[in-house]
């Protein structure tokens, strides 16, 4: 049952809140190390991008069948092993047993993101990434996995696939993916988790075990997590943080290029996100349940984590946050088709109107002075005529306003997934998005699409509002 008491309200608030970065999420956890201890533990993030809608199940075959392309012995019992944890931890669908009203919250919630479809994925990279990029402690994970220094651009595109399953409004359908990509998530931090303990516990000889661990310790300055400094990896408090950047800082940014949705929308969206908070496992204790709690919330942790300080109270520099801006900036780059960088800086202006440059400039190093003031204001005209051009189509075609029209709001989440999913088809390595462990079969699939070449914009925007594919 969700606390009534409003979070901020505790008693001795920041001792206790403190608390839960030493807290991480059992359930998922329990999971996670049963797999990593097995002989085919590393195996379990491929089966798990073989999967992706509501309704897919994972049998033998799918580790069989691996196993075999990889070239190596299979243990059809080690297998059975795994199979049956895996179902039984995707069996467990309690959390999506949502009420009538929690229902109709939830498709409140994804109008509100599809109307808002093209802003919304933007400020995911402009606003949401670079906000988490910024926190000192929740980075020692995100540097630590070796997916986002090593291959930035399918980390990323993984993150804005997540949200667009989860904002689909066909989710919860059998033939949607929100359950799964829920449960996905919520396993793979669980398995991060592991593999960074067992890390460490391998640094301080506390254990013994063959190197299989995806788990670099460049960022760490230390060879062992150092839990009391940044907390345990991916905890309580680092969960609300992301799923805030998410929920908080998407509504922020959507205000912020000008936009002016109602209160009820909004709440309607963060309350969204806290049950699927809920589903990755955050405790209810510190999830809010509106959009102004959430928020005053939010900014407690970036109080702490944007700017460290040394044990002598002095400003401490974070040395990861450029280290995982940099790719992202040149992600967008490639992403838009933009010609010069500046045009960048302009687009995380556009979204982050209401923060102070400096913020970018000091944490980031991007030199937001460089931005391109005309792109900017191609950019407002750009996002007027937008607005026009699908009120006046929501009309023609649906004889309705584009504020109430889930048709097109649908239509603009098709186009949305088109474009996303367009980007692991072209380029150089670092868009393949199908495993971040390597599979041949689905290098070979991606390399095939490439051969294809990049799918315009033009025609995808064609393809989706006229010819309804």
């Amino acid at each position: 049952m969700t606390n009534p008491t409003p979070i901020l309200s505790h008693p001795d608030f920041d001792k206790w809140f403190a608390t839960f970065r030493q807290m991480q999420d059992p359930e998922a956890d329990k999971v996670a190390l049963a797999l990593v201890a097995s002989p085919y533990g590393h195996q379990a993030y491929q089966i798990l991008a073989s999967i992706s809608k509501n309704s897919d199940t994972i049998d033998e075959r799918k580790f069989a069948d691996l196993t075999q392309r990889m070239q190596k012995s299979t243990d059809s019992g080690e297998h059975a092993n795994i199979v049956t944890i895996l179902n039984n931890y995707f069996a467990d669908t309690s959390h999506f047993n949502f009420t009538d009203a929690q229902k109709q919250r939830i498709k409140n919630a994804c109008f509100f993101f599809n109307n808002y479809a093209i802003e919304g994925t933007m400020i995911l990279a402009v606003r949401s990434l670079l906000k988490q990029y910024a926190a000192y402690n929740s980075t020692q994970v995100l540097g630590s996995t070796r997916m986002l220094p090593q291959y930035p651009h399918r980390r990323i595109l993984a993150t804005m696939d997540f949200v667009l399953d989860v904002m689909d409004p066909n989710a919860f359908e059998p033939n949607g993916s929100a359950i799964k990509s829920i449960q996905k998530l919520r396993l793979v931090h669980a398995m991060i988790r592991a593999r960074i303990n067992l890390k460490s516990a391998v640094e301080e000889k506390k254990i013994s075990i063959k190197e299989d661990v995806e788990i670099s310790t460049d960022f760490w300055n230390s060879n062992v997590w150092q839990k009391e400094k940044w907390g345990a990896p991916i905890n309580q408090q680092d969960m609300l943080f992301a799923i805030n950047t998410f929920s908080q800082e998407v509504i922020d940014g959507i205000i912020s290029s000008g936009e002016k949705p109602d209160d009820e929308v909004l709440n309607d969206y963060y309350y969204t996100w806290h049950l699927y908070g809920r589903a990755l496992g955050l405790h209810d204790e510190i999830n809010p349940t509106t959009y102004a709690e959430g928020k005053a919330l939010q900014e407690k942790i970036y109080q702490v984590q944007f700017y460290p300080k040394n044990a002598d109270g002095t400003p401490f520099i974070n040395p990861i946050a450029p280290a995982l801006s940099a790719p992202l900036v040149s992600f967008i780059k490639e992403f838009s088709g933009l010609p010069k960088i500046s045009y960048v800086y302009a687009i995380i202006r556009r979204y982050n109107s209401d923060i102070d440059e400096t913020f970018f400039e000091n944490v980031h190093k991007v030199p937001m002075q460089e931005k391109s003031k005309f792109f900017l204001i191609l950019m407002v005209i750009a996002d007027n005529l937008i607005d026009f051009v699908f009120a006046t189509w929501s009309y023609i075609r649906y004889q309705k306003s584009r504020a109430n029209c889930p048709e097109l709001a649908a239509r603009m989440h098709a186009l949305m997934v088109k474009v996303v999913s367009s980007q692991a088809t072209w380029g150089t390595e670092h868009f393949t998005i199908a495993d971040g462990f390597g599979d041949a079969e689905a290098k070979k699939d991606l390399e095939a699409l490439r051969a294809k070449g990049r799918p315009s914009i033009f025609k995808i925007v064609i393809d989706t509002f006229l010819r309804g594919k």
